[in-house]
C-alpha cells in the first residue's frame, strides 16, 4: 500500500488575546504577541512560520490592547496571507475562541498556535499523525521543558493533569496543536479552554495524539526571565547553526561590534532595538532595549527589558518602562502630592512577593526612591511598615526613611537603599569578611531588641502583632510539619509525633524567656547594605518575643 497522502492546512488561528500578566508592566504598553524577540514582533514570526507551512488563511483573535493589533495587521500584511480578526469584548479562552470562530474552519484540520512562544520546527511529523478517524488532534510535546504537567502513553496524551508533573512519561504542551474541527461540538457557548474539551472528546472515545520534535527549539516566554533566557538562547543557535537561530534576523537590531566601537561595553546578548539611543560608557549585559529607549552614560544594565521611550540615568533590571505608562492614575496622583512624579521618570519593577506588596524603583535623573503597594486587607501588618519604620529610625536603628505614606490609598515612598543585601555579599566575599559583616548585625539586633525595646513599651500607641505564645510556637510547628517535614521527608508519622513532643517542650522553655522586640523574619535577604551601614527591612511583622528567635533566623538563614 502506499502511504497516505499528507494534508497541508491551509487555514490557521493564531491565539493572541491574552493578557500578559507575568509580564506586566511591560504589557500595559504593548500586548505580549507584539513584544520583540530579537527585533521581530513575536506576531510577526507566527504569521511568517504558518505562511512558510502552506496557510493561506489566518484568524487572529484578540482582547487586551487589541487596537494595537488591530493597527500592526493592518500595517504589516504579508504576500500571500489574507489575514481576519477576531475581537473578543470578553475573553473567551482557548476552547471559546473556536466556538466564536467556528464560522472561519472548513472541514479540514486546521493549524491553532500560541503567538506568544520562541519556536522554531519541522511540522511533517505532525502532518503525517493529522487529525483522522478517531484521532481528534495532535499536539506538540516537549519532554525535557517547562512544567511537564501531561502524562504521555504510548504516543497519547493520557492526562492534561499529570499527578506527578516532571517525573518519566510527562511533557509540557508546547502550544501548537494540529486540529479536527469536529473539536468544536464539545466546545460550550461563552468563556472555555479547548484542554476542557479535549478531555470530553477522550471521554466520547477520541484520542489526541502527543508528538514530540527532537530537531525543534521551543521555550516559554511568560515571564521576564523566560522572555530574557530566550534571547539567549536564540544567540547560542545562531551562532551554531541550529533550529531556532534563524529567529535573530540580522539588521533588525542594533550590532554589538558598533555598539562597542562608541564605547559601550556588551555582554552576553544586546537586543537594542535600532531607534534607542544608548550613551557611551553605558554597559548592557543580557538585556532587550525597545524602542525609542534612552539610556545614559552611567547606567549599568544586566539582565533588563526596557519598554518603548524609557529614560534611565542609572543601572535597572528585570522591567523598566515609563511611569506615565506603568502607573495608574491612583498612583500618579499619589507620587504628585509627593513631589515625585516627573513626565520622563521611569520605574524598575521587582519581583512579586508573597507579602500581598508590590515594589518598584522610581527613576529621576536627580535620583531614585521606592514604592510599595500594598494591600491589607489579608496581611494587617503591611499597613504598619510606615509607623514601624518611623519609629525604628528614632530609636536609633537603620531602616529606609519613608518620604510619603498614604493608607487610604495603600501606598508608601520611601528612600532606596540599593540592592546590596547580607544575602547577595555571601556568595561574594571570602568567609572572615562575612563574619565581620554578620558582628555588626549584632549590633543592630541588639539595638532593635532593647533601646528600641524599650521605647516600645513606653510608646503603647504602637501596634504590633500580638505577642510570641504557645499558640504561635505550635502554628509554626504545624506550618512546618504541613510543608516540610510530610512533603519532603521520608520520616514516619511516628517519628514526626515524636518531634512534636520535642518542639512542644522547646516552645516552653521559649515562652519563659524574657520578651524583647523582635523583627520576626530576620534573614540574610532582610539586611541590606546601604553606604556601609546596615539596614533593616521587612520588619512589619515585629512583635514581643525571645531573642533567639531572632538570633536563630540570622544564624540559621533559611536562604
Amino acid at each position: 500500500m502506499g502511504s497516505r497522502k499528507i494534508h497541508r492546512p491551509t487555514r490557521a488561528i493564531i491565539l493572541a488575546a491574552g493578557f500578559g500578566t507575568r509580564l506586566d508592566p511591560l504589557t500595559r504598553m504593548e500586548p505580549k504577541a507584539l513584544l520583540p524577540l530579537w527585533g521581530v514582533p513575536m506576531l510577526e514570526h507566527c504569521l511568517a512560520r504558518v505562511r512558510d507551512w502552506g496557510v493561506r488563511d489566518v484568524l487572529v483573535n484578540c482582547h487586551a490592547k487589541a487596537e494595537a493589533i488591530v493597527e500592526f495587521l493592518w500595517t504589516h500584511k504579508l504576500d500571500g496571507l489574507r489575514v481576519q480578526i477576531s475581537y473578543e469584548p470578553d475573553i473567551l479562552g482557548t476552547g471559546g475562541v473556536l466556538y466564536h470562530a467556528s464560522w472561519f474552519l472548513d472541514c479540514q484540520p486546521f493549524w491553532l498556535l500560541n503567538a506568544d512562544v520562541a519556536c522554531s520546527l519541522d511540522p511533517e511529523p505532525l502532518l503525517k499523525t493529522a487529525p483522522r478517524g478517531k484521532i481528534i488532534a495532535g499536539l506538540w510535546v516537549h519532554p525535557g521543558r517547562g512544567p511537564r504537567t501531561v502524562e504521555v502513553r504510548r504516543g497519547r496524551i493520557h492526562s492534561f493533569r499529570a499527578v506527578r508533573p516532571g517525573t518519566d512519561g510527562t511533557a509540557t504542551f508546547c502550544g501548537l496543536h494540529l486540529v479536527s474541527p469536529h473539536i468544536v461540538k464539545y466546545i460550550p457557548a461563552g468563556p472555555s479552554s479547548i484542554i476542557t474539551a479535549y478531555e470530553e472528546a477522550m471521554k466520547d472515545g477520541h484520542a489526541v495524539r502527543a508528538v514530540t520534535l527532537p530537531e525543534a527549539y521551543w521555550a516559554d516566554i511568560g515571564t521576564p526571565d523566560q522572555f530574557l533566557d530566550a534571547h539567549g538562547e536564540i544567540l547560542q543557535r545562531h551562532r551554531s547553526g541550529l533550529p531556532g537561530g534563524e529567529l535573530l534576523i540580522p539588521g533588525r537590531t542594533q550590532s554589538p561590534r558598533r555598539l562597542c566601537r562608541r564605547g559601550i561595553m556588551v555582554s552576553g546578548f544586546t537586543a537594542i532595538d535600532l531607534t534607542a539611543v544608548i550613551s557611551p560608557a553605558a554597559r548592557l549585559r543580557d538585556c532587550v532595549i525597545g524602542p525609542g529607549a534612552c539610556l545614559g552614560p552611567r547606567v549599568y544594565a544586566q539582565r533588563l527589558i526596557a519598554g518603548p521611550d524609557t529614560q534611565l540615568a542609572r543601572g535597572a533590571r528585570r522591567i523598566a518602562v515609563p511611569a506615565r505608562a506603568g502607573l495608574s492614575d491612583t498612583i500618579k496622583a499619589f507620587l504628585k502630592t509627593a513631589g515625585w512624579f516627573d513626565e520622563n521618570m521611569a520605574i524598575e519593577c521587582f519581583l512579586p512577593r508573597g507579602s500581598n506588596r508590590r515594589f518598584f524603583r522610581l527613576h529621576r535623573s536627580t535620583g531614585s526612591a521606592i514604592l510599595v503597594h500594598y494591600s491589607a486587607e489579608h496581611r494587617k501588618e503591611n499597613a504598619r511598615y510606615a509607623s514601624h519604620a518611623r519609629f525604628l529610625s528614632a530609636s536609633g536603628v537603620r531602616v529606609p526613611a519613608v518620604y510619603e505614606d498614604d493608607p487610604a490609598r495603600e501606598l508608601i515612598l520611601m528612600e532606596d537603599i540599593g540592592d546590596v543585601s547580607l544575602f547577595s555579599l555571601a556568595e561574594k566575599v571570602k568567609h572572615h569578611t562575612l563574619i565581620r559583616h554578620v558582628r555588626d548585625v549584632f549590633d543592630l539586633v541588639d539595638r532593635l531588641h532593647h533601646h528600641a525595646g524599650r521605647r516600645a513599651a513606653r510608646s503603647s500607641h504602637l501596634q504590633m502583632e500580638p505577642p510570641f505564645s504557645l499558640n504561635l510556637y505550635r502554628w509554626e510547628w504545624e506550618l512546618f510539619r504541613s510543608y516540610f517535614l510530610s512533603r519532603y521527608t521520608s520520616l514516619s508519622p511516628q517519628r514526626i509525633k515524636a518531634m512534636q513532643h520535642d518542639l512542644r517542650r522547646v516552645a516552653r522553655t521559649l515562652n519563659r524567656e524574657p520578651a524583647v522586640l523582635v523583627h520576626r523574619d530576620l534573614q540574610s535577604s532582610n539586611i541590606h547594605i546601604h553606604q556601609g551601614r546596615k539596614v533593616l527591612i521587612d520588619f512589619q511583622g515585629m512583635r514581643w518575643g525571645p531573642a533567639s528567635y531572632d538570633l536563630a533566623s540570622l544564624l540559621c538563614d533559611p536562604y
